[in-house]
């Protein structure tokens, strides 16, 4: 059987029941398969898993993600005798801009890309590698033009590297997908953006830790069940990237639930760390640490006797509310000491080392959803890679 990787956007799903022909390591006997079929926007090809199959419940899990918000996902397909293509696999993957490429002694290509905080890697030994690192300088040349197409790409993702994460797939983006800042009306960004001083006075007070540390676990409760992805919850289980997301999640959040008006603070590393990157421990990585570009969380302040000390609540880096950090402590758990952060109104979607772009302004918290269903995926994808083990993955 001839296998094939079909990158598209679902438009259903179907629970059913088929009798596939027999295929050379598969003989089905008596009755017929219980079977998904899978219909993709703009094409009639007929897809379809076997939910019988190991891992079909978590791929299904991260169709489902993807469909509702019209994300992209990447299909492994096996072609059967009768036309038909049998899933076999499901990858999470992600439509953004690239920021930043360099050729590494190695040969290989570093890529930043956008809005994301994680490094990633193309492999020179990579048996498409021209065809890739074509794709993804097409969208370089285009990096500073956010409301043009061809500044898009589509990646898939492999595993971790120590230059980051590799790059296992880069295609343009489709007529039938779009990026996250297409998705909601485009709000003009203010210029200038409000000083810290400024945004100070827009935030809560609390009355007292005990009230940040209350939502502190507000948020921490908005986390998705690593065994069990599905509908609206935030990913901290998978810290590799996504900060972005989550910390405008929260902030809605912490807003519309709670009345409280947060902040955010963004921390960027210096280049001058052993890594190069923000290089924090957290136990929901499989290798106990993430490496960062950049790292962004929600931002309270807290009246403290005569003072108001600003809190940050991550719980992607802190299972519990009792030592909730001050942004300096934030910030040593990031190992970076000449990391240098930033702190701007919660409306702001992505700010890289490089600074926003118009499109990045998000004050009615619409770009989340959408944004938040890529690393849902992404979170299923990396328990089915950890072979079922779930998160924490380190005491």
């Amino acid at each position: 059987m001839a296998e094939q990787s079909i990158l598209g956007v679902v438009e259903s799903v179907e629970r059913t029941t088929r009798i596939p022909p027999p295929s050379p390591v598969e003989i089905v006997v008596g009755g017929a398969l219980e079977t998904a079929s899978v219909r993709l926007t703009a094409d009639k090809d007929d897809l379809w898993m076997n939910l019988k199959r190991p891992w079909a419940r978590e791929y299904l899990a991260m169709i489902a993600a993807l469909q509702t918000h019209k994300r992209p996902v990447q299909l492994t397909v096996e072609r059967r005798e009768d036309g038909s293509g049998e899933i076999t696999g499901v990858k999470s993957t992600h439509v953004m801009r690239v920021r930043h490429l360099s050729r590494l002694e190695s040969g290989d290509v570093a890529v930043l890309l956008r809005p994301s905080v994680a490094p990633r890697v193309l492999r020179s030994n990579s048996p498409r590698f021209k065809e890739l690192l074509q794709a993804l300088e097409v969208a370089y040349e285009h990096q500073a033009q956010p409301n043009n197409r061809n500044a898009y790409v589509v990646v898939a993702d492999g595993p971790t590297a120590r230059e980051g994460l590799e790059l296992q797939d880069v295609q343009p983006l489709q007529a039938t997908m779009q990026p996250i800042s297409a998705t909601c009306p485009l709000v003009p960004m203010p210029q200038p953006l409000k000083t810290e001083s400024q945004v100070r006075a827009l935030v809560t007070v609390l009355p007292d830790l005990a009230a940040a540390k209350n939502l502190f676990n507000a948020m921490k409760a908005l986390a998705c069940d690593p065994a069990n992805v599905q509908g609206v919850c935030t990913p901290f289980a998978f810290p590799e990237d996504g900060c972005h997301t989550r910390a405008h999640q929260m902030c809605e959040r912490l807003l519309v639930d709670h009345n409280v008006v947060a902040a955010k603070v963004w921390v960027h590393a210096s280049q001058q760390s052993d890594s190069g990157f923000l290089s924090p421990e957290t136990p929901f990585d499989p290798d106990c640490f993430v490496n960062w570009t950049y790292h962004v969380a929600p931002l309270v302040r807290v009246k403290t006797g005569s003072s108001r000390v600003w809190r940050v609540i991550d719980p992607s880096l802190y299972t519990s509310a009792t030592n909730l950090p001050t942004i300096h402590k934030w910030k040593v758990r990031q190992k970076d000491p000449h990391a240098t952060h930033i702190i701007t109104e919660a409306a702001l979607f992505d700010n890289p080392p490089s600074g926003p772009d118009s499109d990045d302004w998000d004050p009615n918290f619409c770009f989340a959803p959408a944004s938040l269903a890529e690393y849902q995926a992404s979170l299923i994808q990396q328990v089915v890679n950890q072979q079922g083990k779930l998160p924490p993955y380190c005491s």
